[in-house]
């Protein structure tokens, strides 16, 4: 019980901190444009890591739409575990029949053949200060593959960042919700560990 609810606590600030941005700061979106992607037909580009897997078929990766545009946002846990954010491109002949199938979590893992992956793409903006007037911002690559070589290549042209004005003043509002918010969490992590721990103990 003891090495459990050690686990459950050592857990706690990771998924509080994941899902939760400073006071003073606010959510925003980041997207990817990779401006030649149609010029490569044989190939389906992803960005990987997405998501955690989770036993879910494409859970792990977003699809790079046939304009070259797709989300940058994702799970920084999935980030961290993978060494950072990636551009792959799969072939078309991996996929059979359904070329709108989810990928296989195998592929991203080097364990697909002809599949290859960029160096780390530049870290994803998640937030911005609150007296920053834009709720968007865009990066603009072009894609460099060689199959030949077996290389890919995601070259920056140009990044939208948030402006250095100053961030708002907290309220003290704000801190008191992020406290609360974080010890419901622990509460419920502490609830669901005494549950498996009574299930166990009953079966």
């Amino acid at each position: 019980m003891r090495w459990l609810i050690g686990c459950l606590l050592l857990a706690i600030p990771t998924v509080t901190m994941a899902d939760m941005i400073p006071p003073g700061q606010k959510w925003v979106s980041h997207v990817a444009i990779f401006e030649n992607t149609a010029e490569f037909r044989d190939y389906v580009f992803f960005v990987w890591p997405r998501d955690l897997s989770r036993g879910a078929p494409g859970n792990s990766s977003v699809r790079v739409n046939e304009n070259g545009e797709t989300g940058l946002g994702g799970n920084p846990l999935a980030r961290a575990e993978a060494g950072g954010l990636f551009l792959v491109a799969i072939p078309k002949k991996l996929f059979g029949d359904d070329i709108n199938a989810p990928p296989k979590d195998e592929w991203f893992e080097g364990m697909g053949e002809g599949v290859l992956k960029s160096p780390p793409l530049p870290r994803e903006i998640r937030s911005a200060p609150e007296s920053e007037p834009r709720d968007k911002f865009v990066s603009r690559f072009v894609v460099k593959l060689d199959s030949k070589e077996g290389k890919l290549d995601a070259i920056l042209l140009s990044e939208e960042r948030p402006s250095a004005s100053v961030p708002v003043e907290a309220k003290p509002e704000s801190s008191r919700q992020m406290i609360a918010i974080g010890l419901g969490v622990a509460a419920l992590v502490l609830v669901i560990g005494w549950v498996i721990v009574r299930m166990k103990k009953s079966g």
